[in-house]
């Protein structure tokens, strides 16, 4: 049977989130009480990985603490790019008839499970040695670009800083995402280079090796763009919290639970709510937090790893943290 193992790249300093911390990992901070990360985690559990691996690097312990009992944990000691990151995890890669590796980015906390799913389908459904999730976007400045042929087959794929004008203006980019069959995938890491303009060893220079050596690479073009969004700076963390937060409410909505107010509202990820309940606006319940049916929580309430009983009436401005009312 074969095998999957997902490997999560969350070794990045994270200089642009300007931390007064040096010990404190971008992959650590907070959406909706939550660590970046264990959005991602999340994701890739819905696929069913036989090993999941977390590779890191700076801030590496605050990074471990989160993960540890979800993930293998593996160190980058040195920051030499994310082909360099994955050969790290070499060891878990096993060299087995059908088994595949799956990374992605532990920055990118809106990728969900379905596109995950599709994406290992598309590629085993093709019979792929190598498939990239892609997207188009109407920026694509920053990331890189995929370059395809007249044919519309891929070529290759080209960062930001060493892309040519003609490329630069690519809008379909390489969103992070990437499957791999595990006996081409080891071949190829032993012929990485680092002839570029960072000397780094990117996993993108895999696909010329993979065209080279005759492997079959594809791509599958995503329907969500926004799901690749990536997270280096408090700007950016704050417009991915907003989309995780409007995705949580419109779910709780569909199953029964009244918001009345969606954009003031904040629910973590964790959180059970029963139907007929009522949450009144600036109300923040984060944690492991249970409510039960037709309970109502009134306004600028903020609730924290407790259980609230079905009609339980929480009075507006309570502050509920481990089933105890601090004001």
């Amino acid at each position: 049977m074969a095998r999957l193992t997902v490997i999560i790249l969350a070794a990045g300093k994270g200089t642009r989130m300007k931390s007064a911390s040096k010990h404190y990992s971008k992959v650590a901070f907070p959406i909706l009480g939550e660590p970046i990360v264990s959005y991602v985690l999340d994701a890739v559990k819905g696929v069913k990985p036989h090993t999941i691996v977390t590779i890191v690097g700076f801030g590496g312990e605050t990074t471990k603490k989160i993960v540890h009992d979800q993930s293998e944990i593996v160190w980058q000691k040195e920051q030499k790019g994310t082909g360099h990151a994955v050969l790290q995890a070499k060891k878990y890669i096993k060299n087995n008839k059908n088994d595949m590796t799956l990374v992605l980015c532990g920055d990118a906390p809106l990728i969900r499970t379905e596109t995950l799913k599709k994406l290992v389908t598309f590629h085993t459904q093709n019979h792929n040695d190598q498939t990239l999730l892609s997207a188009i976007v109407p920026d694509p400045f920053g990331y890189g670009r995929i370059v395809r042929d007249s044919s519309k087959n891929l070529v290759k794929v080209v960062e930001q800083t060493d892309a040519t004008l003609e490329e630069a203006r690519i809008k379909e980019v390489n969103t992070g995402v990437v499957i791999f069959n595990n006996a081409a995938l080891l071949k190829g890491l032993s012929k990485l280079t680092n002839k570029n303009a960072k000397q780094e060893y990117y996993l993108t220079q895999l696909i010329s090796i993979f065209l080279r050596d005759k492997k079959k690479v594809g791509v599958m073009i995503t329907d969500h763009p926004e799901e690749m969004d990536g997270i280096n700076d408090r700007y950016q963390l704050t417009v991915a919290q907003s989309k995780i937060q409007a995705r949580i409410n419109k779910g709780h909505m569909f199953n029964g639970v009244s918001i009345m107010s969606l954009n003031t509202v904040f629910i973590g990820p964790y959180v059970k709510i029963g139907p007929d309940t009522v949450i009144e606006p600036n109300a923040v319940i984060l944690g492991h937090t249970t409510i039960g049916k037709e309970a109502h929580i009134g306004a600028n309430s903020y609730i924290v790893d407790s259980n609230i009983k079905s009609g339980m009436h929480v009075e507006p401005s309570s502050f509920i943290k481990n089933n105890k009312k601090i004001k």
